[in-house]
């Protein structure tokens, strides 16, 4: 958290996750108190950021679990693009976080190229956004 702080240059930092969940799954519950797979009862979003706001930056980081489940890499780079308008829309600044490596997609070439041309395409959009989105090579930064 103190790297995280010091890079966005925010004073603290939460965290929000759905663990389990894919990026539609999010994006659907965005306004209700939901649990995770783990059980886990958190907000979602969008009521996490009106609740316990404001935040001047989320960080994002969805797609593993889309992998298997949601099919195309546009469906699952557009379903992630919508989880950082909402939070723009909320006013804060977003980071989006490469969809990371996973024993999954290691060993099924399917899913290697589906995260590979997902990320492709999240990192052209986040990089079309200017300062409103910072792109994070997840791979680069935490190898599998």
């Amino acid at each position: 958290a103190p790297a995280l702080r010091a890079l966005l240059g925010v004073e603290a930092v939460d965290a929000v996750g759905h663990s389990g969940w894919t990026s539609s799954e999010m994006r659907a519950a965005m306004d209700e108190e939901v649990a995770d797979v783990c059980g886990l009862k958190k907000p979602g979003m969008r009521l996490a950021m009106r609740t316990q706001g404001p935040f001047d930056a989320v960080v994002i980081l969805a797609g593993t679990n889309d992998l298997a489940s949601e099919g195309s890499p546009e469906r699952i780079s557009g379903s992630i693009q919508l989880l950082h308008a909402a939070a723009r829309a909320e006013g804060a600044r977003t980071v989006a976080m490469a969809i990371p490596e996973s024993l999954a997609a290691r060993h099924v070439p399917a899913l290697a190229a589906t995260r590979a041309v997902a990320n492709e395409r999240l990192a052209a959009w986040a990089r079309s956004q200017g300062e409103s989105v910072l792109w994070v090579d997840t791979g680069a930064l935490l190898p599998y």
